[in-house]
This record gives structure tokens, C-alpha cells and sequence, in this order.
């Protein structure tokens, strides 16, 4: 088996929304060039960040099984509860396990895949 975790193309309009909204005034060129080609050199925008590729959900698939292995799942790891996570939190753990269990569910649909930040990837490897 195998668990590999990939950083959604989309993470880098939600990090940039976050944390610096003020920003993209000065980078949306930035910001359209890496969301064409998922590539993020060192030292653009995300400060401290190093080199990497941002997957678009669509790729994922087809590159681990291009590399041998059976897909048993793609998980959208943030998803719905992303941005209120503290808030999700500090509820009651009758409360915090309904929301996990929602955002688990919802987490498996491929029309959010987009909108989370990492996507999980389950696979096994063919014989």
C-alpha cells in the first residue's frame, strides 16, 4: 500500500486569500502562471516555502497508476472545514466527530477535490 500526500494546485489562491489578500494586487501573474503550470520556485510569494509542484487534482490518478499502482482512493484532506478549523476544534467532541465524519465523507467527492489543500492518495501496488 502506499499513502501520498500531494499539495492541490488551487492551495496557493487559498494560502495567498489567508494569509496576504492585500498581495495579489503585485501577483496575480504569479499567481496565473503557477496555477497553469503547478510549478513554484523558491522565493515567489510564499516566503520561506521551498520548490514544488502543485498537482491539479485531474493528474493525480493517472500518474500513480502510470507508476504501478491500483488507485483505492483520492481524499481531499482540509476540505469543508478549512479556514474554520480552530473553530471546528474547540467544539464538543459530539460535535467536532460530526464534522470530521462530514468532512471525511465529503472529502472522497471528486467535485471538491479542487477546493481542499491536500489531496490524499491510496493506492496498491500491482504484481
Amino acid at each position: 500500500m502506499i499513502l501520498a500526500a500531494f499539495i492541490c494546485r488551487y492551495a496557493q489562491v487559498f494560502y495567498g486569500a489567508k494569509m496576504t489578500p492585500e498581495a495579489i494586487k503585485n501577483e496575480v501573474e504569479v499567481y496565473r502562471e503557477r496555477l497553469s503550470s503547478g510549478i513554484h520556485k523558491a522565493g515567489e510569494q510564499m516566503q520561506g516555502f521551498t520548490d514544488a509542484f502543485f498537482a491539479h487534482p485531474t493528474e493525480i490518478t493517472p500518474f500513480m497508476e502510470k507508476a504501478g499502482f491500483e488507485t483505492q482512493a483520492l481524499i481531499g484532506c482540509e476540505g469543508i472545514i478549512f479556514m474554520v478549523e480552530e473553530k471546528i476544534q474547540s467544539l464538543p467532541d459530539d460535535l467536532f466527530q460530526t464534522w470530521a465524519d462530514l468532512n471525511y465523507q465529503l472529502g472522497k467527492d471528486p467535485c471538491l477535490h479542487s477546493s481542499a489543500i491536500h489531496l490524499l492518495y491510496v493506492g496498491k501496488k500491482l504484481m
